[in-house]
């Protein structure tokens, strides 16, 4: 077989577990056929849906009861609402409308109490109650027989949801690290941000609405990773606003590139281009306003300048944009042009080594398109990797090595492109944790081992590919499509899941 390698960018290691979720998921596992009785709390509607969701693709029969407000006899509803179907789980929801705390009697809760024994000699199968904290408080105290009943209790609470640890959170700004949280993580960060956002409002004030700027944009990025484009052109759009609330006209013009390369992303070109040119207006006004600030106020000199030279990098970055536009479209002198053109001279001006020799790796890419392997090639190898070398990227340099490996794959030449794919590239990418390139090394590498064929290949490539199909699930990635049909057109063979 003749399989391209896959081309990717650099997304590093998630940083929050998933362990609560993961218990829940054995719980329901080892309770088949048995009752169990568990206590889910959880605050946010949209997350306890979300999760739900989720267990209930995992085990379809999953029943879901609603209690509805005004409710005493909790048992006797649930009891009516499943009698005589069979269920792999029971989940209750929406207890907390018929409890208060200011409730004298809480005839709900003393109702739900006295029943305690009934729900195990009626429910051979996990009961869930889902509740928020304070009415699994009220259940502690009002109802402590049902309580200690309980199997399980399992903690879906963030602290960081609040508004003052959302204050707190530098993570907040790092939107590269959010792109490679779990499918579930991801969740659970959107879940974060729009409590906190919810609780400040759509109107903050003072030093709120720049928070809501970063907190709005990152679920613009979050959104956008998990393939909803329309939250995520929702909160750009909040974001947007929240920028110009703050007098942030420079982020603002960042936000236009966001919601440009979502356009970009679904193919519509033109509208890409559009914000793209509207965010580089901005930005050279604003860096026509700092160079007459230089010019007038030799007090605010340095400060000025810098700003200048901040505006000029990053239209340098948005001409890029607007290459990677022309390339999509085939147009690739155009592409190249600017990359020649508008960007290298303007990092060259700045003497920013680092994203000339990113440019210059752009330039390589469009002419391997263009079957120049050898010019592309030489770029990689003499004005690319030295580079990376000399600063001691070593992400970059496993990156660039992946790209000449897929020149050397092109040639024919399987042997060297699987060696540099396994010494080169895989084990940097495992020793920094990088999860989504260590992914999708081993998914090129399942492709070379394809291509060569020789004994056992075939093998050994649906192992990896299975292990990467699994990753892409687990992670959210969207590759999980390819490599399922990548996987479906492979005759198959006896294999063994490990190496």
């Amino acid at each position: 077989m003749n399989v391209e390698p896959f081309e990717f960018d650099e997304f590093p290691e998630p940083s929050r577990p998933r362990a609560e979720l993961e218990a829940f998921r054995r719980m329901l596992d080892a309770s088949q056929g048995c009752f169990s009785l568990s206590i889910a709390v959880c605050n946010t509607p949209v997350l306890r849906e979300y999760l739900i969701s989720e267990l209930k693709a995992e085990h379809p029969g999953i029943n879901i009861v609603f209690i509805s407000p005004g409710t005493i006899d909790v048992f006797g509803v649930t009891e009516t609402e499943v009698i005589g179907e069979k269920c792999a789980a029971l989940f209750v929801i929406g207890l907390e409308q018929s409890i208060s705390s200011t409730d004298q009697e809480q005839r709900t809760l003393r109702s739900l109490n006295a029943s305690r024994e009934l729900w195990e000699h009626s429910f051979h199968c996990p009961v869930v109650f889902w509740l928020p904290e304070y009415a699994a408080s009220l259940l502690i105290t009002h109802a402590p027989d049902f309580w200690r009943y309980r199997s399980h209790r399992f903690e879906f609470v963030s602290e960081q949801a609040n508004v003052f640890a959302g204050m707190q959170d530098n993570f907040a700004r790092d939107y590269v690290v959010a792109a490679a949280l779990s499918k579930d993580e991801k969740q659970f960060r959107i879940t974060e941000l729009e409590q906190r956002l919810a609780e400040i409002g759509m109107n903050p004030t003072g030093d709120m609405i720049e928070h809501a700027m970063f907190w709005s944009s990152e679920l613009g990025y979050l959104y956008n990773f998990s393939g909803n484009e329309e939250k995520s052109l929702y909160w750009y759009e909040k974001s947007l606003q929240f920028c110009l609330d703050a007098g942030q006209i420079f982020a603002g013009a960042a936000i236009l590139v966001n919601i440009g390369y979502i356009s970009f992303g679904h193919g519509r070109y033109d509208e890409a281009l559009q914000y793209y040119e509207k965010s580089i207006q901005i930005t050279r006004q604003l860096e026509s306003e700092a160079g007459t600030r230089t010019a007038t106020d030799h007090s605010k000199d340095d400060h000025s300048a810098d700003m200048r030279r901040k505006y000029i990098r990053y239209r340098a970055f948005v001409q890029s944009r607007i290459a990677e536009v022309m390339e999509e479209r085939g147009k690739w002198e155009e592409a190249l042009r600017i990359y020649r053109i508008e960007v290298l001279p303007a990092y060259e001006l700045q003497g920013d080594v680092l994203s000339i020799a990113i440019t210059k790796g752009k330039i390589a890419d469009i002419m391997q398109k263009q079957g120049r392997l050898d010019e592309a090639l030489r770029i990689y190898r003499e004005e690319q990797l030295p580079v990376f070398e000399r600063l001691g990227d070593i992400h970059s340099q496993a990156t660039t090595q992946g790209r000449i490996a897929g020149i050397l794959l092109l040639r024919g030449d399987i042997d060297e492109a699987l060696r540099i794919y396994l010494e080169e590239q895989l084990p940097v990418f495992e020793r920094l944790g990088d999860v989504y390139s260590s992914f999708m090394c081993k998914s090129n590498i399942a492709l070379s081992l394809l291509n060569r064929n020789k004994s056992g290949d075939i093998n050994q490539a649906l192992i990896l590919l299975h292990e990467a199909r699994d990753a892409a699930v687990s992670m959210g990635f969207p590759e999980v499509n390819t490599i399922n049909s990548i996987i479906a057109s492979i005759p198959q063979v006896q294999t063994s899941r490990k190496l």
